[in-house]
């Protein structure tokens, strides 16, 4: 064994066992390695390893003054299709529905220098009856102060909205609160043209025409669509599109921003 001392005090030891090697710091005092005279791995005495850090205050604490900087890199050079995975486990005993599995919070400070979460990734146990599992992956913004669940995934379904605390009823949920009929509403589809006639947002409602199930073909249609080429102006019509048996859409229905129906 080799002692470490420090003024004639024992500080530490460099000790071998039957169970491996072990490098100690005496008492509560404080384990650090060095180089280039800084330090680069502390370990306190309470257990809490900083990388980077002098006064780590988790059990794992990496700093860096870097700007956009790496901090963490998982790598893996095997040659199969799988890649590197970083694995939350919750191994209590006694799970229950709703309880948390894993989160990843993101911090910063305010203007008044509080460090403050701004968002927020967290799975979550929705059943835990085995062979029928379920989970949720829920992503979380702070709206005013508060923390608001902004998109949930449950069950292969996606809810988004200030309400998706909700189990979502569809493939996508949308909630919202109500709006006026000329405000941007709860969903928005538009397109990222610059303005020119006949350009706008369009939802396609459809599915595969094919006995193999693949491909996508659009049965029906609805288009909010700019009637003018004029910038500034913002007349706009509604259109209703359905697909003819060759494959092409046509439009059948359209409203323009004078009001009627037009077939």
């Amino acid at each position: 064994n080799i002692t470490l001392k420090y003024g004639g005090n024992s500080t530490g030891a460099f000790a071998g066992s039957s169970v491996g090697v072990h490098l100690q710091a005496e008492g509560n005092r404080t384990l650090r390695l060095r180089t280039n005279d800084s330090d680069r791995l502390t370990v306190t005495g309470a257990g809490n390893v900083g990388i980077g850090e002098s006064s780590p205050d988790n059990l794992l604490h990496i700093t860096s003054a870097g700007s956009d900087t790496t901090l963490i890199k998982l790598e893996n050079t095997n040659a199969d299709p799988y890649s590197a995975r970083m694995t939350f486990v919750r191994s209590s005993a006694s799970v229950a529905t709703d309880d948390d599995i894993g989160k990843i919070d993101f911090y910063a400070k305010d203007s008044a220098g509080n460090s403050d979460r701004y968002a927020l990734m967290r799975a979550k146990i929705i059943d835990k009856t085995s062979g029928s599992e379920d989970g949720a992956l829920i992503f979380s913004t702070v709206v005013a102060g508060s923390n608001i669940d902004t998109m949930r995934v449950v069950g292969g379904k996606v809810a988004l909205g200030t309400g998706s605390h909700v189990t979502p009823a569809a493939m996508l949920h949308v909630t919202g609160q109500s709006t006026a009929i000329d405000s941007a509403g709860i969903l928005a589809v538009a397109s990222n043209q610059g303005q020119n006639a006949n350009t706008g947002g369009q939802i396609s409602l459809g599915g595969s025409a094919l006995d193999a199930a693949t491909g996508f073909a659009q049965f029906g249609t609805i288009a909010g669509r700019k009637e003018n080429a004029t910038s500034a102006n913002y007349a706009g019509y509604l259109a209703f599109g359905t697909m003819t048996s060759g494959g092409s859409n046509q439009e059948r229905i359209r409203i323009p921003s004078t009001g009627g129906i037009c077939f």
